[in-house]
């Protein structure tokens, strides 16, 4: 699974008119072991990644269920935090509250009122309200 960065890579430095520039090929090489990290993450995802340029298609998403706490208070930044294993910390910065998540991508900020996610591989992100009421329907809630 995968694409071939590095054989492209190799083929595009090799085939320049201008020749192999070995400071360029390092950093290209850089761009490869970034690319092929993306892979990895898509791999452990299991989200196929498609070659075909230029097409457009039509998707929907499938109808998997998730957990999801809505930030809104201290008290639901605390149970957040709880129940995200360390990946959802409260701040609060000029008077405004926040949640810093840590996602498969990196941190990303939620404010009040975001819903947070867990995903199917147990990793965590925030969707602003406008979103979540588009892609997810309550189905069960706490007792």
């Amino acid at each position: 699974m995968g694409l071939n960065y590095k054989e492209d890579i190799e083929n595009a430095v090799i085939d320049s008119p201008l020749g192999i520039d070995v400071e360029a090929f390092d950093e290209l090489d850089e761009v490869y072991s970034k690319a092929k990290k993306l892979d990895e993450i898509y791999e452990l995802m299991n989200v196929p990644i498609s070659v075909e340029k230029d097409k457009t298609m039509i998707a929907r998403k499938k109808p998997v269920e998730v957990e999801v706490i809505q930030f809104v208070d201290i008290e639901s930044a605390e149970r957040i935090e709880s129940w995200a294993n360390q990946k959802a910390y409260y701040y609060v910065e000029n008077h405004t509250p926040y949640l810093k998540i840590k996602t498969l991508e990196g941190y990303m900020i939620a404010n009040i009122g975001d819903y947070i996610i867990e995903g199917v591989h147990g990793e965590f992100y925030a969707c602003k309200p406008d979103i979540f009421h588009k892609t997810y329907d309550i189905i069960e809630e706490d007792k």
